[in-house]
């Protein structure tokens, strides 16, 4: 991707944040729970597959990365005091360049929304991120691009703030951002688990790319807090 296609895919979901920020779905909202009441929920899961997963290569991989990703949840807890106050509205939660409509390096259309629930900002944010911004393949595979992780950041939060509207990211939002990202992936984890679990004829090595790439990546975002909380300050500093 071009910057130009980084900057104007972020533009795309503060638009789109914008937009709908103050959409109701009523008693058609999706049964997921939101993030917070789901994290707990994913740990359980976490341990109930890995004694119910069939033997495969996917398996034993997932089995040695066990005790890390449950420590991951643990160690990026979301209390309530951390997101109170916090922007809770429709979120895409699938926010990827596959479901954007393109027209040269502009975005024309976004796509998608079986994913979508009422959620924190914050969260839908960092799952775009991680979607955007990781590294796929070779040496690297599972390394957050903090460059572009910034630009992308700045994109959003400065087309907020040109805006009558949403607000652009909080402070408190600004400083959650790491931890969320950790989240963000382990959510994605969980996905990949539970569905190769669910499906009966789920390729091994097609999902194991998946679930390699995404447990990289949980180990970097750990080992790279600071760099992380670095580039942020630097993305949205006024």
């Amino acid at each position: 991707m071009t910057d130009a296609e980084f900057r104007n895919a972020a533009s795309a979901l503060a638009e789109f944040h914008n937009a709908v920020c103050d959409f109701d779905p009523g008693r058609l909202k999706r049964e997921e729970p939101p993030i917070t009441e789901l994290l707990p929920i994913i740990a359980r899961n976490f341990v109930d597959i890995a004694q119910k997963m069939r033997n495969s290569r996917f398996q034993s991989y997932f089995q040695e990365n066990l005790k890390t990703i449950l420590g991951i949840i643990e160690r990026n807890p979301l209390t309530s005091q951390k997101i109170k106050g916090l922007p809770v509205i429709p979120a895409h939660y699938d926010f990827h360049p596959g479901n954007l409509k393109w027209d040269d390096e502009a975005v024309a259309g976004l796509f998608d929304f079986d994913w979508s629930k009422i959620d924190l900002r914050l969260f839908d944010v960092c799952m775009a991120v991680i979607y955007f911004c990781s590294r796929w393949g070779g040496r690297t595979d599972g390394e957050l691009r903090l460059d572009k992780s910034a630009l992308f950041l700045s994109s959003y939060h400065n087309r907020l703030r040109s805006k009558q509207g949403f607000d652009s990211l909080s402070d408190d939002e600004q400083q959650l951002l790491p931890t969320m990202l950790a989240i963000a992936d382990i959510y994605l984890v969980h996905w990949e688990v539970a569905d190769f679990h669910d499906t009966e004829e789920a390729d091994d090595n097609e999902y194991l790319v998946y679930l390699k790439h995404n447990v990289r990546l949980m180990r970097w975002i750990e080992t790279h807090h600071f760099a992380i909380a670095e580039a942020i300050d630097n993305a949205l500093a006024a």
